[in-house]
């Protein structure tokens, strides 16, 4: 049995009337990248037994999933924008689509 903790990805952004320069890109980056790793584990827990509690992981991680991914679309990094989209598509349909 695999056990999994709600990791708490801590992806701050900017706020949109924040200075971009109150987050170091290269912490940004990295926790862009953690966002990117943590959804694409939850895929095979979204299509398994297991589905209830990835989707509670996904909800609890969800506003750092989307910080990242604005992030990253904003950064123009479209392959982890790919990924990133890629794992969501597993999580959105779960939920009731793509409105949030």
């Amino acid at each position: 049995m695999v056990a999994y903790a709600v990791i708490p990805l801590g992806v701050v952004m900017p706020d949109a009337g924040a200075s971009s320069s109150s987050v170091e890109p290269d912490d940004a980056d990295v926790r862009a990248s953690g966002a990117v790793a943590f959804a694409e584990s939850q895929v095979p827990e979204l299509l398994s037994p297991r589905r209830t509690a990835a989707l509670d992981r996904m909800e609890a991680a969800y506003s750092d999933l989307v910080a990242a991914l604005d992030w990253l679309i904003e950064r123009g990094d479209l392959d982890r924008v790919a990924r990133l989209i890629r794992a969501l598509r597993s999580y959105w349909p779960q939920i009731g689509g793509t409105e949030r």
